[in-house]
């Protein structure tokens, strides 16, 4: 890293002028994190623990915990000598020794937001715009001075947000449109000729559906539920085990009503596809999927943004017209299916799990300690290790000489890497989530 010699000390906005972090080539590039938990009230109160080892507050919702330098909510990072910033005011004012220089020019922030997600009770439908939509919907709302913490706004950031679900536990989804001629199966004659469903339909057919859908009155609402209801009972006593689609669909549709009454949003799973996932899969999802978690613990990484635009079972903003803008018919989720490598370690190689996507901006990988081993991680640009059970170490090996740092974690604790720290050595029993950006951008 030539040209990266010279210390750099900074004054970090908001904090105590003698308080300061300063990364340089030589000295350690790992920080413990503090990360923010987001009390959503569809959050379970123990999923966050039972899954990933991070210490809640049982008495109330614990719905995600964000990792990362997103300024709605970045963690805060501690350095080896104690010295604490948000990481989101580290990388701006060291950028380069932080996220590397190329990844620095590429981006100018930290690529991705790494999250555990706990939900008890469907998440709303929702749908995540392409990195064009999100620079115009910001742009827009800014210029009409609508505040980034109004709960008029629907664009939080510029960025757009492709993102890839891991279960740690068993996990339910609604994702991507149903073939049209299926959803109309399952929605029935009643319903399609109350919402005016095409006989034939096609994957175009469903923007205008529903856009017909959530603006329905209040009257129409308790019609739509009763219809449903006794739809789903229908399907129920009538599907044999050979058609144990429908039956999982008429299920979750009496659960997204139960949980959520008079919302139209709630007959969802009769068009949209329910996925399960069994712990270890993955699903990727990409911009323009209408989608909705229901229930399951997962570890979710996605490009750095938080731009949602929602279309039913919730309480906040339904924007119609950017749901429908935003939404693609033709875009479809991708599962992600997990590849097995090697690390290098003290007796040879150990096993390594990794969930490659799409987007350029992240990759997961899994690593699996049993005490006998000490594995390397020799990788370029930022990362962030989640320590989900067991107590590992870290050492910051540099230039093949003495450890620079060292740092213990246990079960749900997490680490920041700085790009400064390219060479690091993990030991100790546990397993180990490792955010880093794709393989293809550190190419």
């Amino acid at each position: 890293m030539a040209g990266y010699s010279r210390d750099r000390y900074y004054c970090l906005a908001g904090w105590p002028a003698y308080i300061m972090i300063y990364v340089t080539e030589h000295s350690s590039g790992l920080f413990l994190m503090h990360n923010p938990i987001q009390a959503y009230a569809w959050g379970s109160r123990d999923g966050l623990s039972k899954y990933a080892g991070i210490v809640t507050d049982s008495s109330k919702p614990a719905a995600e915990c964000w990792m990362g330098s997103h300024p709605l909510a970045p963690s805060i990072v501690r350095s080896m000598d104690g010295r604490e910033s948000p990481l989101d005011t580290l990388i701006r004012q060291q950028p380069d020794m932080v996220l590397g220089k190329a990844i620095s020019l590429k981006y100018g922030e930290l690529p991705f937001l790494f999250k555990v997600l706990s939900a008890a009770k469907p998440l709303s439908i929702q749908v995540h715009p392409s990195k064009e939509k999100a620079e115009a919907g910001f742009a827009r709302e800014n210029s009409l001075g609508i505040p980034l913490a109004s709960p008029d706004r629907n664009y939080k950031d510029k960025n757009h947000k492709p993102e890839m679900a891991i279960a740690l536990s068993k996990f339910t989804a609604l994702c991507g449109f149903r073939p049209p001629q299926e959803a109309r199966e399952l929605m029935g004659p009643a319903i399609c000729d109350f919402l005016k469903f095409p006989h034939e339909p096609k994957s175009d057919d469903f923007i205008p559906f529903l856009g017909r859908l959530l603006t329905i009155s209040v009257t129409q609402r308790q019609r739509l539920q009763e219809m449903t209801e006794q739809r789903a009972r229908f399907i129920l006593q009538n599907c044999s085990a050979e058609t144990t689609g429908s039956v999982a669909a008429a299920s979750a549709a009496q659960y997204c009503y139960a949980e959520y009454p008079g919302d139209p949003g709630a007959l969802a799973p009769f068009f949209l596809t329910l996925v399960t996932l069994a712990p270890g899969q993955g699903l990727y999802v990409p911009a323009g999927v209408l989608h909705s978690y229901l229930e399951g613990t997962i570890l979710e990484i996605m490009a750095a943004s938080d731009n949602v635009i929602r279309g039913g079972m919730t309480s906040k903003k339904i924007d119609v017209t950017q749901l429908v803008d935003v939404i693609d018919p033709g875009a479809r989720p991708l599962y992600s299916m997990p590849t097995k490598e090697g690390a290098l370690c003290d007796t040879g190689r150990t096993g390594v799990t990794t969930w490659q996507s799409p987007a350029s901006e992240f990759e997961l990988s899994m690593i699996e300690l049993d005490g006998c081993d000490t594995v390397s991680i020799d990788r370029e640009g930022p990362k962030i290790l989640l320590c989900t059970e067991g107590r590992i170490a870290f050492s910051d090996i540099a230039h093949n000489a003495e450890p620079a740092g060292s740092l213990t974690i246990q079960a749900g604790q997490s680490v920041f890497v700085a790009d400064t720290c390219r060479h690091l050595r993990a030991n100790g029993t546990g397993r180990l989530y490792c955010a880093s950006v794709s393989s293809r951008e550190r190419s």
